[in-house]
């Protein structure tokens, strides 16, 4: 395509050595603008494709791969073949493994990864008991924990293992714990 007439009836112009013109129609200055370098016109391209991707909800990963995401649920597709999707759940999603990753996978991953789940148990009380879901090896352990404070003042859980020590103490932070949820007091509906 070496001329595209926009909906406003701008012409686009490509020109041999690779930018643009911007050619008014019926205009006093001949109908010629200075135009725009390749690079400041794929500058404006990725500009308002983002800005069409914002207005319809999605992510994009690369130039034809896009996440709609609701919540810890992720749709990807590739745009040039769009029956070709797939949907993941963050809680339930395995990380990419070399040999055996698509580039849906992919863009699932660095979609979750730019956009972490918030983790209400970072902010968990004294007194509250919560259910850890912690990995162990190559499944994962739901380990009961009561919050409360340590030694030092700091909030800590006290986890209870299914190992001869009984029971563990973990930061609210700890990178182990991978979802929580709060089983008492149970949460009040507003």
């Amino acid at each position: 395509m070496n001329t595209f007439t926009a909906s406003n009836g701008l012409e686009v112009v490509q020109r041999e050595t690779g930018g643009y013109r911007i050619a008014v129609p019926n205009s006093s200055d001949l109908g010629v603008f200075n135009g725009v370098y390749a690079d400041q016109a794929e500058a404006l391209r990725e500009f308002f494709r983002a800005e069409e991707d914002n207005r319809l909800g999605r992510w994009r990963y690369d130039s034809t791969t896009v996440v709609y995401a609701d919540g810890d649920r992720a749709v990807v597709l590739d745009e040039r073949r769009p029956h070709l999707s797939n949907e993941f759940d963050r809680r339930h999603f395995i990380a990419p493994e070399p040999g055996l990753t698509t580039t849906l996978r992919l863009a699932a991953r660095a979609y979750f990864d730019a956009h972490p789940e918030p983790k209400p148990w970072h902010d968990a009380k004294p007194g509250e008991v919560w259910l850890l879901r912690i990995p162990t090896g190559p499944t994962f352990d739901h380990a009961p924990a009561v919050v409360s404070s340590s030694a030092n003042g700091n909030v800590i859980f006290t986890a209870a293992t299914y190992d001869a020590a009984g029971t563990e103490e973990l930061a609210l932070t700890a990178s182990q714990i991978t979802y929580a949820t709060r089983i008492y007091p149970e949460e009040v509906a507003s």
